[in-house]
């Protein structure tokens, strides 16, 4: 990448089945390579320093990939929490189409001539325009009707991922959602004006259209980590059930919160996911003020 201009480059591969564990530091000693990653998506200046070999300074590293992996390579990446914590993962469009094999009774038409050939010289004119012209970054302007559609975006996502959101067990992957629908607005934009995209402002239409992408990506996501979130609340609720176990089968919201990490927010999400483990009770002692308290379900559990 240091050779590139503008220090960009492109990491396509239609087997990417190992690069994972690459990524992980298979093939070094001093732990993975995510921090690489992570920087060549968010354009932070990097230094690598390897053996044997001079240090290398990269001031804004811009890195595009396309990983195609099988399904279960692509779980068992995303089972892994090193690779979320890291921030690796959430930077990622990612969707499984679930191909099905299907009958073909007659040969499929072919991609008109005419479209092959304006693909083609679209993308000829922004490699000139702007790939080889990397040293010298060119802005592209959002216009204010663009500029308020990705802010309502944004405080759409922003409600989804704090505590009382229906995501915040999700926030870093929808922290990135709305990052990810500018980066898209920019493609489309490109697509849109060729090596004029840094001359036009984007407009509300093309920000409307990458939301939309995203809404696509995201849910595709969402079913994605299905699964592994599903494990992620059997784990906190296998952790709520040992403190109400040492605490007799009843503790307050207030002491669960203060001494055990559990927010009211999330223990009422484990009990929506989980109903029958345990209760969420209004208790009014004889004297002071009432208070809300999480009691086992034993009776419920065993059926």
């Amino acid at each position: 990448m240091q050779g590139q201009p503008g220090q960009a480059a492109a990491s396509l591969s239609s087997e990417a089945r190992g690069i994972f564990s690459i990524v992980k530091g298979r093939y070094g000693k001093e732990g993975g390579d995510e921090d690489f990653y992570c920087s060549a998506y968010s354009g932070d200046s990097l230094t690598v320093d390897r053996v044997g070999r001079p240090r290398v300074t990269l001031r804004r590293p811009c890195l595009s990939i396309l990983w195609m992996v099988q399904p279960d390579a692509a779980r068992k990446a995303f089972a892994d929490e090193s690779m979320t914590q890291s921030g690796l993962l959430p930077r990622f469009l990612i969707f499984d189409p679930k191909a099905e094999p299907q009958e073909r009774f007659t040969q499929p038409e072919p991609i008109p001539h005419a479209t092959k050939g304006a693909w083609s010289s679209l993308v000829a004119e922004l490699v000139e325009s702007f790939r080889k012209q990397g040293n010298e970054a060119r802005t592209v302007t959002a216009s204010k009707g663009a500029l308020a559609v990705f802010t309502n975006y944004e405080l759409e996502n922003v409600r989804r991922r704090r505590h009382s959101g229906d995501l915040r067990d999700l926030a870093s992957f929808v922290a990135r959602w709305t990052e990810n629908a500018w980066r898209l607005a920019v493609v489309l934009h490109a697509a849109n004006h060729g090596s004029q995209a840094h001359a036009e402002e984007l407009d509300s239409a093309t920000a409307e259209n990458a939301v939309k992408v995203m809404r696509w990506f995201s849910a595709r996501q969402l079913e994605t980590l299905s699964a592994g979130r599903w494990e992620t609340l059997r784990k906190r609720l296998l952790a709520l059930l040992a403190v109400l176990a040492q605490a007799n089968g009843e503790i307050s919201l207030r002491e669960l919160r203060r001494s055990h990490s559990f927010e009211e927010d999330e223990i009422k999400q484990l009990q929506a996911t989980f109903p029958k483990s345990f209760r969420i009770q209004r208790k009014r002692p004889e004297t002071g003020r009432p208070s809300d308290v999480v009691t086992t379900r034993l009776e419920d559990m065993k059926e």
